[in-house]
This record gives C-alpha cells, structure tokens and sequence, in this order.
C-alpha cells in the first residue's frame, strides 16, 4: 500500500498575490492609482495546512511483464518518411560531386559497389535514400 501526503503552506498568500501582481505589470503601463485609504485591519488568521492522502491502488494479481512488453497494434507508431529522391536528383548530385572533387572517384565506385551496382542508374528506387546519404556524407549536395 502506497500513501502519498502533499502539504503547501503560504504563510503570506495576500503578500505573495500582491508582488506576483505587481510584477506582471509592465513598467511602460501604469496602473490605475486610487487615492490612499488608511485602514486599519487585523491581519487574516491562517489556517493550518491540511494534509491531502491519495488511496493506495490495490495490487493486480496478473503480473506484468515490464522488462520487454511486446508491441500491439495500437502501440506501434510509424515514423515519419524521410525526403524521397529521384534517380536525376541523385545522378546530378553524384556528377557535381564528382566535377568537383575528382578524387572522389574511388569512393563513388567503392559506394556503387556496396549497392552491387555499375552505375547510378542501376540503384534500386528503395535505396535511394540511403544511397543519397552516403552520397552526401562523401560531401555531395543533395
């Protein structure tokens, strides 16, 4: 059984309500000023804090697995699609590139390679993306 108690005391609430007050005003605005009345008042009595229990959630008899709940329908969450390329977007980037930095050759074919292709042509479309990245992560604009 879980018992939480939460105590707020405000020795001062009317003085902490006046200087949150008067500093919620800007400076440029002046507030309205009535003529000054003496009064005089006993100060307000403050009541004791009172403490708040939250009841204690009885315990389930079914245990829960915590360590790795398996996802549900309902809990899966798709994640949002990258930038989408096209084969033109990608093949000008790669020649910039390229026309650029010729030494980039042989990491451009070495990237070729690692897809299993000859050419930017043959990059399969589901590759794109990655294949773009690794195109501007040689320092390609894309």
């Amino acid at each position: 059984m879980f018992e939480i108690r939460v105590t707020i005391a405000c020795p001062d609430l009317l003085a902490a309500a006046k200087l949150l007050a008067r500093n919620s005003i800007p400076e440029a605005v002046e507030a309205p000023t009535a003529p000054a009345v003496e009064t005089t008042a006993a100060p307000m009595p403050v009541p004791a804090p009172t403490p708040v229990s939250v009841p204690a959630v009885p315990a389930t008899s079914t245990p829960v697995n915590t360590a790795n709940p398996a996802p549900t329908a309902a809990s899966v969450v798709p994640l949002s699609q990258g930038p989408t390329y096209t084969l033109a977007q990608i093949a000008k980037a790669g020649a910039d590139l390229i026309s650029q930095n010729p030494g980039l050759m042989p990491q451009v074919n070495a990237l070729l390679a690692q897809y299993g292709v000859q050419a930017v042509t043959d990059v399969k479309p589901e590759h794109y993306g990655a294949f773009a990245t690794a195109l501007r992560g040689l320092g390609a604009k894309i």
